[in-house]
């Protein structure tokens, strides 16, 4: 609704699930000089655009896919996909919700060991506290981290961690902002917000 045929009532006021795959998957091939990889994330269209995003720039700047794996949304056993995940030099996973958790912790319960690059869903912020060992060494590009050194994002993190006792990821800090841009678009309108030609 927001790309190829936008809707014009509709604003984005977030990224794409490509958009913070761009830098990871050249920061990949120029900084860590991996040149094989294999994807998975779960098989939905977040997926499909986030993963579309790395594969595009990492094989623009000469790296390759060797493979792409798409489990189920929720699946509860990875063994099957975590048997494939050999002969390359990094595995990029983008899962979100609690799917990054489960698959981490299999991934390292199952021994490997090849590096791992995450989306900013699969290792948000507000996931970090239920992480293990499994995390360490992990890479992750994101929209958005709790650590920004702003005032105004200072300010988000101690109002999330006052009212919820937790601290905040991308989830929450894309609300908070789509919340600011209704509620700007609400007095830029003067509260008359039935009013389509303004």
């Amino acid at each position: 609704m927001t790309q190829r045929k936008p809707n014009p009532y509709f604003v984005r006021a977030s990224g794409t699930s490509a958009q913070p795959m761009y830098p990871l998957a050249d920061y990949a091939r120029k900084e860590l000089g991996y040149k094989t990889a294999i994807t998975i994330v779960e098989d939905f269209a977040y997926g499909y655009e986030e993963m579309g995003g790395f594969q595009r720039v990492f094989e623009d700047e000469g790296g390759h896919i060797v493979k792409k794996l798409w489990p189920p949304l929720v699946t509860p056993d990875y063994t099957p996909y975590l048997a494939q995940l050999t002969g390359v030099d990094v595995i990029v996973q983008g899962f979100a919700g609690s799917d990054p958790l489960r698959f981490m912790k299999q991934y390292h319960d199952a021994g490997l060991t090849l590096p791992v690059l995450a989306s900013g869903t699969g290792a948000d912020d507000a996931l970090m506290k239920s992480f293990g060992d499994e995390a360490l060494g992990m890479v992750r590009s994101s929209n958005y981290t709790s650590d920004l050194d702003t005032p105004s994002n200072k300010q988000f993190v101690a109002g999330m961690v006052r009212d919820t006792g937790a601290i905040p990821g991308l989830y929450a800090a894309g609300m908070y902002i789509n919340g600011m841009v209704a509620e700007a678009a609400v007095k830029a309108l003067d509260g008359k917000v039935d009013d389509r030609r303004r």
